[in-house]
This record gives structure tokens, C-alpha cells and sequence, in this order.
């Protein structure tokens, strides 16, 4: 599995790694934040739900333009 674009908003995510191999992986636009250790990944953060939508719109609105 590559969790390379949120799957709330498909903005792309950012990495950042610490001591003992584990990854946060969190999305700029919507705030949401996932831990990634080995095969284990969980989400630590909710997704600011206003921003999903707005970003969901705009994606809609380029693809009917």
C-alpha cells in the first residue's frame, strides 16, 4: 500500500520520519495525520471536515469545467 495523496482530499501527503522507524504521515490541506510503523497504520488525526468539502468542490468544479 503507498499512501502518497490523502484519501480524504487527494492533496499529497508530507512524511516525517523519527527514531525507530516509524513514519507521520499528515496532509497540508486537511490536517489529517497518520502513524506508519512497519505494516501498522492508524490514523491519529481527523480530517478538518470543512476542508474536505471545499477541496471536494474544487476538484468537482475543474472537472466539469
Amino acid at each position: 500500500m503507498e499512501l502518497t495523496h490523502c484519501p480524504y482530499c487527494d492533496h499529497p501527503v508530507e512524511a516525517e520520519s523519527f527514531s525507530g522507524g516509524s513514519l507521520l504521515l499528515s496532509c497540508p490541506q486537511c490536517a489529517a495525520a497518520w502513524e506508519w510503523h512497519n505494516a501498522w497504520l492508524r490514523r491519529v488525526r481527523k480530517p478538518n471536515r470543512a476542508a474536505v468539502l471545499q477541496a471536494r468542490d474544487a476538484q468537482a468544479s475543474r472537472r466539469n469545467a
